[in-house]
């Protein structure tokens, strides 16, 4: 990877990296001689998950320690989605849940046991997120290319259906638009990610399987604050090679930036001064 020169005037913070592979003197061991552990991908373990969301979790209020054992009501609520079927728990149990509950449920199940397909589908029902946040870990599970046209869809009906008026006692607080968007080991489409909300402000695209047209992002989420591309390989590439992604974002029009990751990626050696040209204030960018 290209070294960056540090300069005084820009924040970059470059975490310690600790390597994983292992070598053999001689011909690997055969795969049954090895543990499950040992072959199972890096990458699909607790503890990558929740370095990979560290960056995240730091930047967005709320975020249990997962070394921490959950609360009673986060066990109660596994132990009700490992039991019931979906249409048990979207008619009966979902709507009985606090937003901020589901939330937290899907933010600790992220790193320790990623949910399925339908479990995300009935916590993030009707309004297509939980309190205003979209947290999705695969490889197995991914968004459905229509789900932000399916959430305006729902919100143009509450908006003729509009619930009752509510106060400050109400198990179930106002809706909050869409503003932080996480994933993780997935995939995010073209389609999905032209139908992006201009209210994110928080996006997390870490280890995504495909790539993504990074320079439509300025315009279609011009309010963001938080940029985490870590763990990408697909959008840079050894100096010589090709021109790097990030060399056609438009990093001026995001005037609200403070913080971008982009660990284990490979960066132009100038990304630096790209990012924080003409700013006031010097973007922190995260790199390893």
């Amino acid at each position: 990877m290209a070294s960056l020169q540090y300069d005084d005037r820009y924040q970059v913070i470059s975490p310690k990296v600790q390597s994983s592979s292992t070598t053999y003197s001689g011909p690997p061991p055969p795969k049954s001689w090895t543990s499950d552990e040992s072959q199972q991908d890096d990458r699909e373990t607790a503890a990558w998950r929740s370095q990979a969301l560290s960056l995240a979790a730091s930047h967005i209020n709320g975020f249990i320690d997962p070394s921490q054992i959950p609360s009673l009501a986060l066990i109660c609520l596994k132990i009700l989605l490992a039991k019931c079927t979906a249409a048990e728990v979207r008619d009966e149990i979902a709507p009985l849940i606090p937003v901020h509950l589901r939330r937290d449920f899907i933010r600790y199940s992220a790193i320790h046991f990623p949910l399925s397909d339908w479990k995300l589908d009935v916590l993030f029902h009707p309004d297509g997120h939980t309190d205003g946040e979209i947290l999705v870990v695969g490889p197995k599970v991914s968004l459905r290319d229509d789900h932000f046209l399916r959430g305006s869809h729902e919100s143009q009906s509450n908006a003729r259906h509009p619930r009752p008026e509510e106060d400050w006692e109400s198990d179930y607080p106002s809706v909050k638009p869409l503003q932080s968007l996480l994933m993780l080991s997935t995939r995010l489409s073209a389609s999905t990610l032209l139908t992006l909300p201009p209210t994110l402000t928080h996006i997390a695209l870490i280890n995504l399987r495909n790539p993504i047209p990074l320079h439509r992002f300025p315009k279609i989420c011009p309010l963001l604050e938080f940029l985490d591309l870590s763990y990408n390989s697909w959008f840079g590439q050894p100096e010589g090679e090709r021109v790097s992604m990030l060399d056609r974002i438009e990093w001026a029009r995001w005037i609200h930036l403070r913080v971008l990751g982009l660990r284990d990626c490979h960066v132009p050696k100038d990304i630096v001064q790209k990012v924080n040209r003409g700013r006031w204030d010097d973007v922190v960018i995260v790199i390893d």
